[in-house]
């Protein structure tokens, strides 16, 4: 048997070499070990503490209304007609049930579960568990639609004085494509 630590065994700087290999060999394997990826059982345990489907399902109205608030910070302090409001109310509702539809929590669970198996170990897995098993881990995530619609209403607010810009940025882009096609149109060949 050849000993790594036997002078002669081999020469000095092959020695080095190998213990370095080794050396680098085991960090990798204790490096993997600390940051181990996140077992189904766990992240399956942590979406249900965290009430991964309700925060999903409160989020389709809130959407909803964020759509309306959006339409309505657009006609800039303009009251919709009746007719207006109407055709706003359908559109939100219509699209609520697409994203109810393609977004389900079937559908969106799994990709959930890989986006939180790429992002954390096992050991903030556990971490996040602990937290959210606590009783103020309980109400964090009870709270969490709450604060997301008090977020979203924020957001929408601070849009309100920005929608005149947006709307003359977007008429400027318009625009410039029609202006793109008319040129393409003119450059073209003309057809025999």
């Amino acid at each position: 048997c050849l000993s790594l630590t036997t002078p002669n065994a081999m020469h000095p700087s092959v020695l080095r070499r190998v213990r370095t290999l080794l050396t680098c060999a085991a960090l990798a394997c204790a490096s993997n070990a600390w940051s181990a990826a996140p077992t189904d059982d766990s992240l399956n345990q942590l979406l249900e503490l965290t009430q991964g489907e309700k925060m999903l399902a409160s989020s389709y109205g809130d959407i909803e209304r964020s759509m309306l608030l959006g339409a309505e910070a657009a006609l800039q302090g303009r009251q919709p007609t009746p007719e207006e409001q109407q055709l706003l109310a359908d559109f939100a509702r219509e699209v609520g049930a697409v994203l109810r539809e393609g977004m389900s929590w079937a559908k969106l669970k799994p990709a959930m579960l890989t986006a939180y198996r790429q992002t954390y170990t096992q050991e903030e897995v556990d971490g996040q568990i602990a937290f959210y098993s606590s009783p103020v881990g309980q109400a964090v995530a009870a709270k969490m639609p709450l604060m997301m619609r008090h977020s979203m209403a924020a957001s929408q607010q601070l849009m309100v004085p920005l929608m005149p810009q947006l709307q003359a940025i977007d008429q400027r882009l318009r625009a410039q494509q029609r202006a793109l096609q008319a040129q393409r149109k003119s450059a073209a060949p003309a057809k025999p």
